[in-house]
């Protein structure tokens, strides 16, 4: 991913997550896991407290466990050496890429695929028009790449996975009974039709957004031009595909590639 600073992001919380997870500061690469890590909040049922030394520490109210350590802390030092375990092999990410498209079936009228169906364009306006990739994914990590091609300022699109059908409910506008775990491009993560969170980093024309599902440990990563800006635990079942749902008419995405790695 990002081998910056992220702007607005503190370089000394970011350097020292980096030395916590193991990361040296030439390693730039990896960067964005400490970025992540960052980004992560407490599990269900944990909260923090401090000590009378003011040092921070969680305790889970269901399980009574205490621990000096974020819950999180495991899932980010395994995905450091996942991620350096790929680098080993200088070809992987070519090796395990694989083209994505819309998949035309399903498709409605108001959207348009071109590009040999890696674009998709609103051409007229309709209730919150979805499209979904062809490409199915079912166990592992899967990462796909999105270019937001056209999209006014504070435009709405939703980026992110859902079933065979992104709405239950075709007439639902927006829908409550989606299949769909999506980041609004105006800063708002829905999961199946409900707000879980706003305030997030907006979304722009020329963007690249790129959501990473990890299978293993059910989460959903959103990446704007290489940065987590959103991350979400808990999502089930076990077949998803890569979707999207447009606003207003022009608007435009193209797929840029699915692979095993951000």
């Amino acid at each position: 991913m990002g081998d910056k600073v992220r702007k607005g992001l503190s370089s000394q919380k970011l350097y020292a997550m980096c030395d916590y997870l193991g990361i040296s500061h030439a390693e730039t690469n990896y960067f964005w896991i400490a970025e992540l890590a960052l980004l992560a909040r407490l599990p269900p049922n944990w909260k923090t407290y401090k000590d009378p030394e003011g040092h921070a520490y969680f305790h889970n109210h269901a399980t009574g466990v205490t621990s000096w350590t974020h819950p999180r802390d495991s899932y980010f030092f395994q995905l450091v050496k996942r991620e350096r375990s790929k680098t080993l092999s200088s070809n992987h990410l070519a090796d395990q890429q694989r083209t994505v498209r819309w998949d035309p079936k399903g498709c409605p009228e108001e959207v348009e695929l071109s590009n040999g169906n890696m674009t998709a364009t609103v051409v007229r306006e309709g209730m919150y028009p979805s499209v979904r990739a062809a490409n199915k994914m079912v166990v592992g990590v899967h990462c796909f790449q999105l270019s937001v091609d056209n999209l006014e300022e504070d435009g709405y699109m939703h980026i992110g996975i859902s079933k065979e059908n992104v709405h239950y409910n075709a007439d639902a506008i927006p829908a409550e009974d989606y299949s769909f775990h999506g980041y609004s491009t105006v800063g708002e993560l829905y999961v199946c039709g409900k707000l879980v969170k706003k305030g997030i980093e907006k979304v722009q024309r020329g963007d690249l957004v790129t959501v990473m599902v990890d299978f293993s440990d059910r989460i959903i990563v959103w990446y704007r031009n290489s940065h987590p800006i959103a991350y979400y635990e808990g999502f089930e079942g076990s077949e998803y595909y890569p979707a999207a749902v447009f606003g207003l008419e022009g608007y435009k995405l193209t797929v840029k590639r699915l692979s095993t790695a951000p």
